[in-house]
């Protein structure tokens, strides 16, 4: 991506106008003044004595100025010029904390809040940004907060919020320091080739970091997610002031800035892709595994790639990226015409692209809305709020998806596709176009076509177990004149058609060396590639691990029933967060009456980022905390999931991970889930199709969701109903405790024939208490007791045989005459069974 060397050098002033708070913190500096210290720091870093610069000094001092005078106190008094552009920073930097600081000193300087309490307290943690959600009166404030984690070094770590009480040591921030000394020399400041290296270091060092220790105020905002943010903004600033002519920045950012705050200088873009479903999910049980890992992959990098495409086109880094995941993403635009022709351009040319490659299988919805600073500003007494523009947008986006096609596109759509005689549909898609030799392709498919078998390649590169860096696979977009892979993939772009290819870094290095101006971008996974500055960090849950395979991963579905306790099924997993819609349309504290105080577009974009870190990275160290489980994440995206694995593993898997959200978002947020079990040959499409409606028993359950339903669904007066729905609480301290119970009587080692319970025993139980009819239910009581005495222990059981029949046996008595214990109850004894089944019976 190329950049006017101006805005270059705004966008990397932004993005570290802050940089001074952690030398600050660390004790790396004499100044009383985090502006001063962070000026200080860049001027070795990209200025050092005795070493030539590759940036003229002109630009270093603007540069360096836009970090020392970011706050307007000091600004007003600078000497700088009034077409300085750190007057944009200034400015953005007030917009992105959602108020004006203009009076407010900087951090460091000696200033009291009341008293002898100093203002700022360097010692304060990054709070959980969820603690401020209240999406019904019973919820409260959280007091949740974040360990220091330098997720530079440790992009895998698991850091969840936990309660109050920890303190940030100058020690820590030293060590954060040190790392971010060494990595900011690495950069080179003339290239724009290495934004996207500074973007992802201060991603790595700031994640973790409070933007502000004002005790006056809420510090659940990140300082990357500030840093972030600023950059976008004053890059959106920049847009608008050239395009209206605007040269005098002093004026229009100082003496105007009220008019300024009331124009609608931002355009908040939405994207949502249709179809992704089906796309994922209704396909051949050939390959399967691989194939929905490929595909699930593909419409992550589908959806990248056109952000990162409208980007390019403005010239725009992955800072006014706001959001991505889910199947969309949000990004903060300037509200100029040639952002609105790049995206009406973007709109059609992308949809054309995807009809005629997909048809009317995926369908791209982007819609936008204009918006003042003012919206994304708390201002007391304001109608306009951050909510509003985000209610707006979305409105847009769902008016348009009903009008998704022009009349003449409607014409294609009806328009019969005629084949040649004699064409073949693809084995495992069921298209009839581009098929290729199964000899060729090696996956011992016959009548597959290019894009199933580049999608199986790329499946294949997801779960592939490097030898050493070299070998760690990347993902290449390019142009069509250099051949990397045997199968690319096909992304669309404003300019035409590009390729995906799966590498090693190493072949990647050797191509950027020999072919660069033909790779337009590179996307690694989950870990940043030291050496390919360009290249983008995805993150995504990409969990796969199977015992039966030495640990390493399953290649196909039947590898987990191998090592699975009991029956042998495969288990599928849907699920999705509840409420979310309540959230962004003022879930922070609206029944307080502050008047939308805390919806800011930083809080906005915080919680964004942290649902999608939630289930992009998170997810996955959640999969193995317990133990590896047996499983395969197949799709986890901003706000849902989709996973297979073994099915006890899988159950247990969904209670880790509803476990871990909970605590994650303060218990503010929960989610509910299907989970479905079957064969392992079952056709594909029809496990998606009816895990999607156990996920929908499981929201349906009760108002305010939280469920989780299992097994599968009956028809009862006309629609589609689950017997075995609860919520997570009652599933966890009532099904699976009785499920325990059963077990425990089971599996003893010490019972004679007469006592031991056996498959038949709960069948006859089940039998007994599957009736709800009144009078049925009285007279299956006293058959039950019958039942349960005729298995009492001999004379000659231990004594802890007879008190636990005892027990179970009084137990089963009082599940049995209550209608929801003994609702549970069902649902223990299938699980009991699930568990204790014989293999190939």
């Amino acid at each position: 991506m190329t950049f006017g060397e101006e805005k270059l050098r705004l966008i990397q002033g932004a993005l570290l106008h802050d940089i001074g708070k952690v030398a600050y913190r660390a004790g790396k500096t004499q100044k009383q003044n985090h502006a001063f210290a962070g000026s200080d720091w860049l001027t070795d870093v990209i200025n050092p004595p005795n070493v030539p610069q590759k940036l003229p000094n002109p630009q270093i001092k603007e540069l360096i100025e836009m970090v020392r005078f970011h706050h307007a106190a000091y600004l007003r008094n600078s000497s700088v010029s009034k077409e300085n552009l750190a007057w944009l920073v200034c400015e953005a930097d007030n917009i992105a904390a959602g108020t004006d600081r203009r009076e407010i000193p900087p951090e460091g300087e000696e200033s009291s809040a009341g008293g002898n309490t100093q203002r700022y307290d360097r010692s304060l943690p990054l709070q959980n940004v969820f603690n401020l959600v209240r999406l019904s009166k019973e919820q409260k404030d959280g007091s949740q907060v974040f360990r220091m984690s330098n997720a530079k070094t440790d992009e895998t770590s698991y850091n969840p919020p936990v309660s109050k009480g920890i303190s940030i040591s100058t020690s820590e921030y030293a060590a954060i320091w040190t790392g971010m000394d060494r990595d900011l020399r690495g950069v080179d400041y003339s290239s724009s080739e290495y934004l996207q290296s500074l973007f992802s270091l201060l991603e790595g060092y700031l994640s973790y970091i409070p933007s502000s220790t004002d005790q006056t105020q809420v510090s659940d905002i990140s300082l990357f997610d500030h840093s972030s943010l600023t950059a976008a903004i004053a890059a959106c600033l920049y847009d608008y002031a050239q395009a209206h002519n605007i040269a005098d920045l002093s004026k229009w950012c100082g003496e105007q800035y009220k008019a300024l705050r009331d124009t609608n200088l931002f355009l908040l873009v939405h994207a949502d892709l249709s179809g992704i479903q089906d796309f994922i999910y209704t396909i051949s049980s050939k390959k399967a595994l691989k194939s929905l890992r490929g595909r699930s992959f593909y419409l992550e990098v589908l959806l990248e790639n056109i952000a990162d495409d409208i980007l390019q086109n403005l010239s725009l880094s992955r800072a006014n990226l706001i959001y991505s995941g889910g199947g969309g993403f949000y990004m903060l635009l300037p509200n100029t015409q040639q952002a609105i022709d790049v995206l009406e351009s973007a709109r059609k040319t992308y949809n054309n692209w995807l009809f005629q490659n997909f048809s009317i299988d995926l369908y791209l919805g982007l819609a936008w809305e204009a918006a003042s600073p003012n919206h994304f500003m708390y201002k007391e007494g304001s109608t306009k709020g951050t909510a509003t523009v985000f209610q707006a947008v979305s409105s847009q986006l769902s008016k348009q998806k009903m009008r998704r096609y022009s009349g003449d596109s409607l014409a294609a759509v009806f328009e019969p596709v005629r084949q040649e005689h004699g064409t073949r549909e693809c084995t495992v898609c069921g298209t009839s176009s581009q098929l290729v030799n199964a000899a060729q392709t090696e996956f011992g498919i016959e009548n597959i076509c290019k894009n199933c078998a580049a999608l199986i390649r790329l499946g294949e590169a997801l779960i592939y177990e490097s030898k050493d860096d070299d070998d760690t696979q990347v993902f290449i977009v390019h142009q069509k004149n250099i051949k990397i892979s045997e199968y690319p993939m096909q992304l669309p772009s404003r300019e035409g058609t590009l390729h995906l290819s799966c590498s090693t870094v190493k072949k990647a290095r050797s191509v950027l060396k020999d072919q660069s101006e033909d790779i337009v971008r590179i996307y690694s996974k989950n870990t940043i590639i030291n050496g390919l500055t360009g290249a983008t960090r995805l993150r995504i849950g990409d969990y796969n691990h199977c015992h039966a395979t030495e640990g390493f991963g399953a290649v196909e579905f039947e590898d987990f029933v191998k090592n699975s306790n009991g029956i042998e099924r495969i288990a599928v997993l849907r699920a999705d967060v509840d409420n979310l819609g309540n959230l962004f349309s003022g879930g922070f504290r609206k029944d307080l009456n502050e008047n939308g105080k805390y919806e800011t577009l930083g809080r906005y974009a915080s919680i964004s980022r942290s649902l999608s870190k939630f289930f992009k990275t998170q997810i996955n160290r959640v999969a193995e905390q317990n133990g590896k489980r047996d499983l395969v994440i197949v799709y986890s995206g901003g706000d849902d999931v989709f996973a297979v694995g073994a099915w006890d593993q899988v159950i247990h898997f969904a209670q880790d991970l509803h476990s871990a959200f909970s605590e994650y978002t303060d218990n503010k947020l929960t989610f509910s889930a299907g989970i479905g079990f079957y064969k392992h040959h079952f056709p594909i499409y029809r496990m998606a199709e009816l895990t999607a409606e156990l996920e929908h028993q499981a929201k349906s359950f009760r108002p305010g969701k939280d469920g989780i339903a299992l097994f599968g669904t009956t028809t009862r007066d006309g629609e589609e109903a689950c017997d075995h729905v609860y919520d997570w609480d009652v599933f966890k301290n009532g099904v699976q405790k009785k499920e325990s119970y059963l077990l425990d009587w089971m599996n003893a080692v010490d019972s004679d024939d007469n006592s031991k319970a056996g498959h038949s025993f709960l069948y006859k139980i089940l039998a007994l208490i599957s009736s709800e009819v009144a009078e049925e239910q009285s007279i299956n009581i006293a058959r039950l007791a019958y039942l349960v005495a005729r298995k009492e222990p001999g004379e000659h059981a231990s004594k802890e045989r007879k008190e636990k029949y005892n027990e179970l046996r009084t137990l089963l008595y009082s599940w049995a005459t209550d209608s929801q214990e003994r609702k549970q109850l069902r649902t223990a004894i299938q699980l009991a069974v699930y568990a204790t089944r014989v293999k190939g019976e």
